[in-house]
């Protein structure tokens, strides 16, 4: 009697004691369809401001979009209750670190450890403020996880996180970026081509090598391309006359409604957090107003990605 009363005290003693290691216990158990999006859309919101802040053109923000919506893909990807790695399926990403197996992993504490390293890598450099602000966002969620999981399993967690953003900032580095951004141009002197024009004569184009750069998932750009566009001409009665008297007719005698849409949709580098950026927060508004999973909220921006 006194040995079974002695084990009944013990096992009471530990559900009084320690309701945080079982909480903890249960976390690590989760599959990642099982956890809110919050994370996920907290830090694309606050991407987007950094973004926003660094005055990053709208094609290199697209790429660090993407790059960071395969990253938390792939941070959580391994404890989802369907869904399967991108390895295999998106160009030259061959593998990706698997988590150690029969261990218990708390997938936001992975997500946050990745998002954190995969933005801070995809900057050449930050301005101190908004690299005080990934840092910091990074150490809210930190605090917070750390008080719900148990230690072992935290720190393998965050482990594993480092591990999938060292990864994805390896394949990054390999799609041409370094050597294409940027690229010198010099304009064709025939009718029709590029060249600077009012009001502020950029001798520049922008990112006029950025159809080089290795695309996810096509082979080239020619695969998808865009419909053709009228031949250019100066005839009066060309098509291309036609189109072009169009755009500028429209564009002088605009509506308050085309305002309204125009100035919604321009976006540009330093006011806004770029096109793509508009629509990440959409993602991210639409996993908050309908809950969606962590799982599901690493889907939607990798789908929406702007090439």
């Amino acid at each position: 009697m006194r040995r079974g009363a002695g084990a009944l005290t013990v096992a009471v003693g530990l559900l009084l004691v320690a309701p945080g290691a079982w909480a903890g216990l249960e976390h690590a158990r989760k599959p990642t369809d099982h956890f809110s999006s919050h994370l996920a859309s907290v830090w694309f919101d606050k991407l987007y401001d950094v973004i926003k802040s660094e005055a990053t053109a709208p094609p290199v923000a697209s790429r660090i979009y993407g790059v960071s919506a395969v990253a938390l893909y792939e941070a959580v990807v391994a404890g989802a209750l369907r869904n399967r790695s991108l390895a295999g399926q998106l160009n030259d990403l061959a593998s990706v670190p698997q988590p150690k197996k029969h261990k218990k992993h708390h997938w936001p504490t992975v997500a946050n450890a990745t998002l954190a390293r995969t933005i801070r890598g995809l900057f050449p450099s930050l301005k101190p403020e908004n690299l005080e602000a990934v840092n910091a966002l990074e150490q809210r969620f930190a605090a917070h996880f750390q008080a719900e999981v148990g230690e072992n399993t935290y720190e393998r967690s965050v482990a594993h996180g480092r591990a999938v953003a060292d990864a994805m900032l390896e394949w990054a580095a390999s799609d041409g970026f370094s050597t294409l951004n940027n690229c010198p141009y010099a304009p064709t002197p025939v009718p029709g081509a590029w060249e600077p024009t009012p009001p502020g004569f950029n001798p520049n184009p922008l990112q006029p090598c950025w159809g080089q750069l290795r695309p996810m998932v096509l082979t080239h750009g020619a695969e998808c391309p865009p419909p053709g566009h009228p031949a250019f001409s100066t005839d009066p009665g060309s098509q291309f006359a036609a189109a072009a008297l169009d755009v500028y007719r429209t564009g002088v005698n605009l509506t308050d409604e085309q305002k309204t849409i125009a100035n919604y949709w321009a976006d540009g580098a330093g006011q806004t957090g770029t096109p793509p950026g508009h629509w990440i927060a959409i993602v991210a508004q639409i996993s908050r107003t309908h809950r969606l999973s962590l799982m599901a909220s690493a889907v939607c921006p990798r789908r929406d990605r702007r090439p």
